[in-house]
């Protein structure tokens, strides 16, 4: 039976994401579980930069009316509502910027407003940071759902015992969710790991190509990269060996790789980050897709939302063997090493194959947000 309530601890700010469309993991999760009727009770809990938080309460959603509860130095708590047929009722956003290593101080928060609304219910957490909060609440289940490895990354390197000791803790919560085979090794002894990927949007129509001509070739190159997720020699001899293509890059590239590397080559269009609709819109209208990631045992850890939204909208991807390329057969052109990008991406822009198109868009529409929502509302009717 679906709980009364459930509690997100997430690992991203979903007010971000209703405000700029962000895509990640649990702000689709939490899409979803906004909209499910038999959860009638929905906290989600997110730490913001201080800075953030001034203009919190001025915050305006589209689609949702949100009323302010509370506005204060430490945070800000909200209830919103949709403008569908039938609102939403007591639905939570509450953004603090206490540091997940004072969750002592979070935890006295939460518990009053916990004993003022409701009791929290099932907790779902996203990252090793959050778990120290999710141990201590008066809790039904608890569920771990990991994206990556925070060990491996370096931008959490100053961060290592903390993290480590958070990955202790989620090692002891009644179920674990671990996004690609490699992460089910951190679990060997737990008795309840399952392995539910990450997901796309679902297809794309493929009507923008047919009706949109282009005088050049274009290239999306989409996500969030910085050195240690970007090949950089691989990238600038893409970009040399084919100048009469437009390499279209969206999402966060490290402004120093920029300045020192790539300004200089004309045929680089950088569009910043933008809305995931307008990336769709874009996905539409281009040639084909280049995803320019090095193999290390940190993105091996991962799994690229992004290829599933490449591949829903039919496109030959080039990428290097990293999950979920590396199960995705022949439905993408991968790389075995950085001297094969550019014979690969020779091929994806020469591809002609319809039926290599339908296959990707339909391997995409069974690995949509919706498909990966059934594996957590089953979690919740256990």
């Amino acid at each position: 039976m679906t709980p009364e309530a459930v509690t997100v601890l997430a690992a991203h700010d979903y007010a971000h994401r209703l405000q700029h469309g962000a895509t990640n993991r649990s702000a689709a999760l939490l899409d979803r579980l906004m909209l499910d009727t038999d959860i009638s009770l929905l906290w989600s809990i997110a730490r913001v930069h201080p800075r953030k938080l001034w203009n919190r309460s001025r915050l305006r959603f589209p689609g949702f009316a949100r009323t302010i509860l509370h506005a204060g130095p430490w945070g800000v708590l909200a209830r919103i509502e949709r403008h569908a047929g039938h609102a939403v009722q007591r639905r939570y956003l509450l953004e603090h910027h206490y540091p997940y290593t004072l969750d002592s101080r979070l935890l006295r928060r939460l518990e009053g407003f916990f004993k003022e609304f409701s009791e929290p219910g099932h907790v779902l957490t996203f990252t090793p940071k959050e778990a120290h909060v999710a141990k201590n609440l008066t809790a039904g289940k608890r569920l771990f759902d990991t994206n990556d490895d925070w060990l491996l990354s370096p931008l959490m390197a100053k961060r290592a015992r903390h993290i480590r000791q958070g990955y202790e803790i989620a090692a002891e919560m009644d179920t674990v969710f671990v996004t690609n085979p490699r992460l089910l090794e951190k679990y060997p002894d737990h008795p309840d790991v399952r392995l539910v990927p990450n997901a796309g949007h679902g297809t794309i129509p493929e009507t923008g190509r047919s009706f949109v001509k282009r005088e050049r070739k274009h290239v999306v190159v989409a996500g969030y990269y910085h050195p240690e997720r970007l090949d950089l020699e691989a990238f600038e001899e893409v970009l040399q060996a084919f100048p009469q293509v437009i390499f279209d890059v969206y999402g966060s590239l490290d402004g120093r790789i920029i300045a020192r590397r790539l300004l200089g080559f004309p045929n680089l269009e950088f569009h910043g980050k933008v809305h995931v609709s307008r990336l769709r819109a874009e996905l539409a209208l281009v040639d084909a897709a280049l995803i320019p990631h090095p193999v290390t045992p940190y993105t091996l850890a991962q799994d690229m939302i992004k290829l599933y939204d490449m591949l829903g909208a039919g496109l030959p991807v080039v990428c290097p063997p990293i999950p979920p390329a590396d199960c995705a057969g022949d439905l993408v052109y991968l790389v075995k090493n950085r001297n094969d990008y550019v014979s690969r991406l020779r091929q994806a822009l020469s591809e002609r194959d319809t039926e290599a198109v339908i296959r990707r868009r339909e391997w995409s529409a069974r690995n949509d947000w919706d498909a990966r929502y059934r594996n957590l509302k089953q979690w919740l009717d256990e």
